[in-house]
């Protein structure tokens, strides 16, 4: 039995038999994302935090790249708000992790 899915980035064709078919519908109905409520919700300074480990890995050269690597750090957990992003990196600012400049462009302390 062939049956083609719908992915993000375009069509699948899998080759499985009717059973597995209906077997793997089934898990799929199952899996039950958690709600907005129930999500894990970061502190400022855990967010603070959490993003500072990753930036300092990634070490992303203008504002925009600090900016768009914030968004996907959060994408999967209900997404960050650009309040939440600007205060992000004032605090970062603020404890000497990184500095921007009029220009957009990112150093590291």
């Amino acid at each position: 039995m062939k049956k083609i899915g719908l992915t993000s980035s375009g069509s699948v064709i899998v080759e499985m038999s009717e059973a597995h078919f209906e077997a793997l519908a089934k898990l799929q109905m199952t899996i039950d994302p958690l709600p907005q409520s129930q999500r894990a919700v970061l502190s400022p300074s855990e967010r603070v935090q959490y993003v500072r480990e990753r930036i300092e890995k990634l070490k992303p050269k203008r504002r925009e790249g600090v900016v768009s690597s914030m968004r996907a750090m959060f994408q999967f957990n209900g997404g960050i708000t650009e309040q939440q992003i600007d205060h992000t990196i004032f605090a970062l600012q603020k404890e000497k992790f990184l500095q921007i400049d009029a220009n957009g462009k990112v150093s590291y302390l």
